[in-house]
């Protein structure tokens, strides 16, 4: 069923400018017969081949375009002509495309030149001002200088004298005491604060070759169980704080470090020091025994009564000023 009858018009408008395509176009471009043709119009361009009754074709393809022809940049111009071949325009589109157009419009177009749209080959984005290009030059290693090089250490003269150590010396604290041998005594004195028969604990300092004395007031309740595990609270803290030392030793430590006072009033000790320098030549079996086996024929070194800081610990009850409150118990008969 044809979609066109004979003097029906139908058309559809792609811009400003597009008059519709009649269908008389048909009755033009196939003269000899009429035939009813299924056409579907999606765009402005249609191109109809011309035959004769025999089949043949009486020329080529047309084609109904309405885009100016200035504006077919795909074509070839020669001079800014934009003539193409008659088999494939069509003046009654373009002519009914341009028709709508005022003549200013139409000016403007055929100033629109196909040049305008291919790229340039002549564009130049170079600064015509830079400075020239220099190569950088070529990289050339340093030669090192034939001067003589400094000795980074000094020659040893074989006839100097050889090192000799300084011996360590203590710092003195208080009446003169070294402070490992203070350090050991302040450890005894924080062990009797902690105790919980202890009210008071009172530390009298002296030099070495001088009696350092702690007298700890007990509460007057505390009975003999009591001052012998305070008594030996103390008495571990010091072994404990000269063991820790580097330098710092109790007489006897290895058999009878202390000599308990009657009664359990308290003990006494000595403690020393033996320098670093000194611990090769000292004789070992004084600190570690309490005494020299060996007397007058040992070869090694002894403290003497100047090099040692005797320590006497004293146990007082609150309510008296004895020194041996705790009275031994009785004989039995």
């Amino acid at each position: 069923q044809a979609i066109f009858a004979q003097g029906e018009t139908r058309s559809r408008h792609r811009g400003p400018g597009v008059k519709p395509i009649h269908t008389n176009i048909l009755e033009h471009a196939f003269p000899a017969q009429k035939m009813a043709l299924n056409i579907i119009i999606k765009n402005t361009f249609l191109d109809v081949e011309e035959s004769d009754v025999s089949d043949s074709p009486c020329g080529s393809a047309r084609r109904s375009s309405s885009v100016p022809c200035t504006w077919r940049p795909g074509r070839s111009f020669d001079g800014g002509s934009c003539e193409v071949p008659a088999s494939t325009r069509s003046l009654a589109s373009t002519a009914a495309s341009e028709e709508d157009l005022s003549d200013g419009q139409v000016r403007l177009l055929n100033d629109v030149d196909a040049q305008d749209f291919l790229p340039s080959k002549k564009a130049s984005f170079l600064n015509p001002q830079a400075a020239e290009f220099q190569m950088p030059a070529p990289y050339e290693p340093q030669v090192p200088t034939t001067a003589p090089m400094t000795p980074l250490s000094t020659r040893l003269n074989p006839e100097a004298r050889a090192f000799e150590p300084t011996p360590v010396q203590q710092q003195q604290i208080g009446g003169g005491l070294p402070a490992e041998i203070g350090a050991v005594i302040n450890s005894a004195k924080l062990t009797l604060m902690t105790s919980p028969h202890v009210e008071s604990v009172k530390v009298t300092e002296g030099a070495l070759g001088q009696t350092t004395t702690i007298v700890t007031e007990v509460h007057s309740n505390v009975g003999q169980y009591g001052a012998r595990e305070t008594l030996n609270a103390v008495k571990a803290a010091l072994l404990g704080a000269a063991a820790r030392s580097q330098m710092t030793y109790v007489l006897g430590w290895g058999a009878v470090p202390f000599q308990d006072m009657p009664g359990d009033a308290g003990f006494k000790g000595m403690i020393g020091s033996v320098p670093t320098t000194m611990q090769d030549s000292i004789c070992w079996d004084t600190y570690q025994k309490g005494y020299c086996p060996r007397r007058s024929l040992c070869r090694w070194c002894h403290p003497l009564e100047a090099d040692l800081a005797p320590l006497r610990v004293i146990l007082k009850r609150s309510n008296t000023g004895n020194d041996r409150i705790f009275a031994e118990p009785p004989e039995k008969n």
